[in-house]
């Protein structure tokens, strides 16, 4: 935790969160953002636990003060696990530290297929397969369901084949080339697009040719 602590933003660099001052809710949650972790983290199992079974200080430490506790322990733990170039598999990228650890997501609730959240962190999704723990997916799929959110963004499964593929030959070469195919031949340097934009351009008047 050592890095929240000495945490300077200078040293991060600046975000564009332009779309997230924009909802009035996000706002609303960053200004009361201390009523809430009161009242809510703190309070509501307090409140529960006095008039569900007369026991107002089990519900403030056990379901309060220690749920916290210790689901702060596994975030970080997860975090600094998930950035361990020993630990893990870099399945989509290896631009970055992060990696895929499928049994952190069991403690988590889905944080374990990490390098896929750094390679596409647009992606609403960390798991994509059906069988990966996602908890997060699943509630977002839930509140779209609800009418509460809308459009969730994903890269689609073209974008992460071929981030796949690509890493797997890097690994088969140590890391040392960009991209190659299975003769070995620098392919860094060539567009790849998918056939629906294929479709779109040629129909819009650009010569194109499809070889593969």
């Amino acid at each position: 935790m050592g890095w929240l602590l000495a945490y300077k933003p200078q040293t991060w660099g600046s975000v564009n969160i332009s779309d997230l001052m924009e909802d009035p809710v996000v706002r609303w949650q960053q200004k009361n953002y201390l009523i809430i972790f009161v009242l809510g983290g703190l309070g509501l199992p307090t409140f529960i636990a006095h008039f569900g079974w007369n026991d107002w200080q089990g519900g403030l430490v056990y379901a309060g003060f220690l749920r916290v506790f210790f689901s702060l322990q596994v975030v970080f733990f997860s975090g600094a696990l998930m950035h361990a170039d020993w630990a893990g598999e870099k399945t989509y990228s290896d631009k970055n530290s992060s990696v895929n650890m499928s049994f952190i997501s069991i403690l988590n609730n889905g944080e374990g297929n990490h390098n896929f959240h750094h390679t596409f962190p647009s992606d609403y999704r960390n798991g994509v397969q059906w069988y990966d723990i996602d908890l997060s997916k699943w509630m977002i799929l839930l509140w779209c369901q609800l009418g509460l959110a809308r459009n969730p963004v994903t890269v689609t499964e073209f974008e992460i084949e071929r981030a796949h593929r690509r890493q797997e030959r890097r690994n088969r070469h140590g890391g040392t080339v960009e991209y190659v195919d299975e003769d070995h031949e620098d392919l860094s340097a060539l567009p790849v697009m998918q056939w629906t934009e294929y479709i779109e351009q040629a129909n819009t008047g650009r010569c194109l040719v499809c070889i593969n």
